[in-house]
């Protein structure tokens, strides 16, 4: 009859479901060896178990063997890096810390109690193939400028043959001070060339500030906006 190796954990792929069944077999086997069963229910000291259930298991060695029980980093299990185990330890550790780098995983490693040969090694090969960390730490995408138009590169047209149309405000800034507080006004101080007021954000009053800006500034060939619906609006009534 084939024994239950290790080699089976490879069919987990995190170390929860790892536990959950050495947890579920270990109740399995408790149950098919009592004379009269009864149902076993999860507790939290089955998983605890489960964690650390295997014969022969080492620990790593030093002077602090009467250190008190709690301490779990004292004498951590030493796991073998290169066997399944440890990568799923250090993917669990490593997402209990939310994924802060390798030093957080390796410190979280430790603190839990384990000891794993070639931790450091194993965490920089696990965190490289980590999809989230690649994904946050990945080089910041440069804007690709793209060629200036043409209209903008023609010498010798008139002003106002080519305009960028655009509509900004109100800004409110204090010009002086009264007795009883501060007076307001509306500021619309721009680098454009020509400026009008408009009475609300639509496009009849678009249109009245279009018609007076060319009436005294000639017609216009070309229009460039950020394509609003008040210019949109405009566009085919002015054409």
């Amino acid at each position: 009859m084939p024994t239950l190796g290790t080699h089976r954990f490879e069919r987990c792929q995190d170390w929860k479901l790892l536990i959950e069944s050495v947890a579920l077999l270990k109740r399995f086997i408790k149950h098919r060896k009592e004379d009269k069963p009864k149902i076993r229910l999860k507790s939290v000291d089955s998983y605890k178990a489960a964690e650390t259930y295997d014969d022969g298991i080492l620990r790593v060695g030093g002077r602090l063997k009467n250190v008190s029980a709690d301490v779990v980093c004292a004498l951590p299990l030493l796991i073998p890096g290169k066997h399944y185990v440890a990568t799923l330890l250090i993917v669990k550790c490593h997402q209990s810390v939310r994924h802060q780098g390798r030093y957080f995983t390796e410190g979280k490693v430790r603190s839990s109690g384990y000891w794993i040969t070639g931790c450091r090694r194993l965490v920089v090969s696990i965190l490289h193939k980590c999809v989230i960390c690649r994904r946050m730490r990945r080089q910041c995408e440069s804007q690709k400028m793209s060629d200036l138009p043409e209209d903008l590169l023609i010498p010798g047209q008139p002003p106002f043959t080519s305009v960028g149309v655009d509509i900004f405000g109100p800004w409110d800034v204090i010009t002086r001070k009264t007795r009883g507080s501060s007076a307001n006004s509306t500021c619309l101080v721009t680098r454009a060339v020509h400026i009008e007021v408009l009475e609300e954000m639509s496009s009849s009053s678009f249109i009245n500030a279009l018609r007076r800006s060319t009436a005294i500034r000639g017609k216009v060939k070309l229009f460039r906006s950020d394509m609003g619906t008040n210019f949109l609006g405009a566009m085919d009534p002015y054409a």
